[in-house]
Parts: structure tokens; C-alpha cells; sequence
């Protein structure tokens, strides 16, 4: 019986070795990513910015490219 109780374990622990981790996900990051552009007053001027964010380390950072035309 101890036999069968050393199999049983090895195979359950081994098919749980064996899965992969579920994939990390981030809502903010996903709605953040992608490109846009913004419109205001700096300090009384017109500035005009485009924006393009995209996901890195694997979804788990974005990185955000800005550049300013005022």
C-alpha cells in the first residue's frame, strides 16, 4: 500500500512541476499602451505631446515615450 501511496505522490507532484505559471497581466499597463496625443497651456503656452507607451518585461512595465512640441 506504501507503494502505491509513493507513485501516486510522485505523479501528482511531478504533473504540477510540470505546468507552466499563469501568464502576468496589468490592466493599467494594457489601457495605457499605445500611442496618443495631448493638447494644453504649459505655463501660459501652447504645448502640443505625443505619447506612445508600450509593454516590456513581459507586460509587467510600460514604458512611455514622450515628445514634447511646443
Amino acid at each position: 500500500m506504501n507503494a502505491h501511496l509513493a507513485v501516486a505522490t510522485l505523479l501528482i507532484s511531478s504533473s504540477l512541476l510540470a505546468q507552466s505559471p499563469a501568464e502576468w497581466r496589468d490592466n493599467l499597463v494594457d489601457h495605457l499602451a499605445g500611442s496618443w496625443n495631448l493638447a494644453g497651456k504649459v505655463m501660459g503656452t501652447n504645448a502640443h505631446h505625443s505619447v506612445r507607451g508600450e509593454c516590456s518585461r513581459n507586460r509587467k512595465a510600460l514604458r512611455v515615450n514622450l515628445v514634447s512640441r511646443i
